[in-house]
């Protein structure tokens, strides 16, 4: 929901080319032994080629990858005001265009914080998670947070 949302403010309102995100899709796998019973159960995603790679996590990394950082940084902010302050989505990791281009991102596997939300399990951090995003890895707005129009939050 959330990114398909910034991905249209992106190219249709604010025009600007940041390329675009989405998430891999989930399959849940569960197999069956021959006795009928459940033998294992497995998320599954289609297999990426290319490099892995980790953007943000939970509390204090952000890479320099220059305008795919940027933009998984806006993508955060963008879930904390699209939610009304509820969330933010954060530990960003997957696969991104080659160097200097534009294109898709796929990302996979990543973390909620949520002060309203207790179901996004031990990694999500509540307020406190909210604070570090705002304050340690995304201290101030960058360009495309800018464009985006994006009301800097004052959480203390």
């Amino acid at each position: 929901m959330y990114l398909s949302s910034l991905n249209c403010v992106i190219c249709c309102i604010v025009g600007v080319n940041a390329g675009h995100i989405e998430f891999l899709p989930v399959v849940l796998l569960q197999l069956v032994n021959e006795n009928g019973s459940l033998s294992g159960v497995y998320n599954v995603e289609r297999y990426m080629a290319g490099e892995f790679v980790k953007l943000t996590n939970n509390l204090n990394y952000v890479t320099k990858q220059g305008l795919v950082s940027d933009l998984v940084l806006a993508f955060s902010h963008f879930t904390y005001q699209a939610s009304n302050q509820q969330l933010v989505i954060v530990d960003i990791q997957g696969w991104i265009p080659a160097s200097n281009q534009t294109g898709c991102t796929f990302l996979t596997d990543p973390q909620i914080h949520s002060a309203v939300y207790n179901c996004f399990g031990t990694g999500n951090f509540g307020r406190i998670g909210i604070k570090i995003f705002f304050n340690r890895m995304h201290p101030q707005c960058n360009d495309l947070c800018k464009a985006l129009r994006l009301d800097r939050p004052n959480v203390t």
